[in-house]
């Protein structure tokens, strides 16, 4: 019998919601060592029910491919909460191939449970920095990829 007079409580380790953004367009970038992409950005925001609640977040990049051989990259998870911005982890690094043949089609996963201990919203951002020269890469090449952050709120 569930008892919910008082109001629901999840147990620890519900899964309390679940949002998700994804791209599927062909998206094309250029960027300089040090710099972070501004034209590519997956994100997805979510506002937690409880303080202690954890977040996992879930990314899949589809169909990445570098189209320069000579230089390489990172992406980068942020997590943005009033205005903060939080450096969380980088990954698929180093990120680079002998050939651009090579990559094509390539799909970069990445999983984090973060606790941000909040009830305002909180952004994640996923970016790609470079680390020497110009990268220029794809995300969903030729439109066949389909890049997804799943974002589930776990009851603490």
């Amino acid at each position: 019998v569930l008892d919910a007079s008082a109001g629901f409580v999840a147990p620890a380790g519900s899964v309390i919601q679940v949002l998700s953004n994804t791209q599927n367009q062909q998206n094309a970038f250029s960027i300089v060592a040090g710099g972070i992409s501004a034209s590519f950005a997956l994100t997805s925001t979510i506002t937690p029910t409880s303080a202690s609640s954890k977040l996992l977040v879930m990314v899949d990049l589809d169909a990445v491919t570098r189209t320069t051989d000579e230089y390489y990259g990172r992406f980068w998870l942020y997590r943005v909460v009033g205005g903060t911005t939080t450096t969380l982890r980088s990954f698929g690094y180093p990120w680079g191939w002998s050939s651009s043949d090579n990559s094509s089609g390539t799909t970069i996963n990445m999983k984090i449970l973060d606790t941000p201990s909040t009830t305002s919203p909180v952004q994640y951002i996923i970016n790609f920095q470079a680390a020497n020269g110009t990268v220029t890469f794809e995300i969903n090449r030729d439109g066949q990829g389909l890049s997804t952050i799943v974002i589930q709120e776990i009851a603490g």
